[in-house]
């Protein structure tokens, strides 16, 4: 199954990975026809190869800003963070398996011209509706990467395979367990799916998931949406970010040859995730008036690092209990895993504080040997804990990457 239909074809607004106008509505029977098409804004108008007849309103192009979205792997996950982000979690509504499948064709074909700074769809003679809601028309593409994951809840039970997918959820794709202190809200928590646009524009990033959001209203129910931010221009910056503790974050992340050994699903007892990983979303909330009323040398202690440089305090001046101690790979057995977090404000919390902190990324290609175990020891010795409080959490399979002419997912559906 392609998604790249003949570019030669002048017919080709008609076919998409197979997918066309009637296949779709057959898919989705007559009582949802109506509102599928509407639904999905043009999921059978055109393949990838047909993006150069759709340009009017795009931004234009320029190869500093456009990361491919095409890959054995997804990009937004080892490629630099940009300053914003939006991650969304769905619920899936599509009635069967081959919906469902036709989501995934359509969030592709999509995600691949957004990153291109095209309309999330090209324009259709015959539709009534807008191709794209078009906030980002004449933005640059900004670095934009879209990034697809599944929760275990898509995968069932074999007592309830909606998709017929029990089978295929890898052993890796675990439940999380509680930890210490976790305060969590399910406001925050869980999904089925998972949208993670990272941008250097927090418009460019919003947009990826609202035009995502609004060509499937047939098919998902939004569950929860974050969006954090970095400082400007981080994705050129050789430091790590500052996190609203004011300390660099994500100093000690693992590169080159040890970041793909940490990263990357290799081996599994599910063959479909190869070139896939796992991500651990974590919302977590800072009690910044706390933060605020300690001292500077408290601070540090607390991290373990000097606020101004980031380098680590002598082993005289680092308690056993800071942080970079208790998160350190000597103190897990050599467990790592690759943060990606943002940080994020969402303005005043009942008592008048602030709702802010982080939105904690942790990739990694066995969560339970990785995040859990780092988890576990954090959240009963790390002295940042009188500090802080985990409000939300999720876990997802992160896809393999689509080739060109392929889908991300399709080897889940294969």
């Amino acid at each position: 199954m392609t998604i790249e239909p003949d570019e030669n074809d002048p017919n080709n607004e008609e076919r998409t990975s197979g997918i066309t106008r009637r296949r779709l509505l057959g898919t989705l029977g007559a009582a949802g026809a109506v509102g599928a098409v509407g639904a999905v804004g043009g999921l059978s108008a055109s393949g990838v190869a047909g993006i150069n007849a759709d340009v009017a309103g795009a931004a234009p192009l320029s190869s500093e800003s456009i990361i491919s979205f095409h890959g054995e792997r997804q990009a937004g996950i080892a490629n630099p963070a940009p300053s914003h982000a939006a991650i969304a979690a769905f619920d899936v509504i599509a009635p069967d398996r081959a919906a469902l499948q036709a989501l995934f064709e359509s969030w592709s074909l999509a995600a691949s011209r957004m990153t291109l700074g095209l309309p999330a769809g090209p324009a259709l003679a015959t539709a009534r509706l807008p191709n794209d809601p078009g906030e980002a028309m004449g933005l640059a593409p900004s670095a934009l990467t879209i990034t697809l994951g599944v929760g275990a809840s898509l995968f069932g039970t074999p007592e309830q395979d909606r998709f017929g997918l029990a089978s295929k959820r890898p052993s890796n794709l675990i439940d999380l367990p509680a930890f210490k202190g976790d305060d969590l809200d399910a406001q925050w928590s869980g999904g089925d799916l998972l949208v993670q646009a990272c941008a250097e524009d927090e418009q460019v990033a919003f947009h990826a998931i609202h035009a995502l959001a609004a060509r499937s209203t047939a098919f998902v129910k939004l569950r929860w949406m974050q969006s954090g931010f970095l400082g400007t221009s981080n994705a050129s910056s050789a430091r790590p970010p500052r996190n609203l503790l004011g300390f660099h974050d994500g100093t000690v992340n693992p590169s080159g040859a040890e970041l793909n050994k940490v990263l990357w699903v290799n081996e599994g007892d599910q063959r479909w995730m190869n070139n896939g990983s796992y991500l651990v979303v974590r919302r977590i909330r800072t009690d910044l008036a706390a933060w605020d009323s300690e001292a500077l040398e408290e601070q540090q202690e607390v991290i373990g690092r000097v606020r101004s440089t980031g380098a680590r305090l002598d082993k005289k001046s680092r308690p056993n209990t800071a942080h970079v101690v208790q998160a350190s790979p000597e103190k897990n057995e050599g467990a790592r895993i690759l943060r990606r977090g943002f940080n994020y404000a969402a303005g005043a919390l009942p008592d008048g504080s602030l709702d802010a902190g982080l939105i904690f990324l942790a990739f990694g290609n066995n969560p339970a040997e990785q995040f859990v175990a780092i988890q576990q020891r954090l959240s009963e010795r790390d002295a940042l804990n009188e500090y802080i409080t985990h409000v939300g959490s999720s876990i997802f399979a992160i896809l393999p990457g689509a080739k060109r002419g392929e889908y991300l997912g399709q080897s889940l559906f294969s």
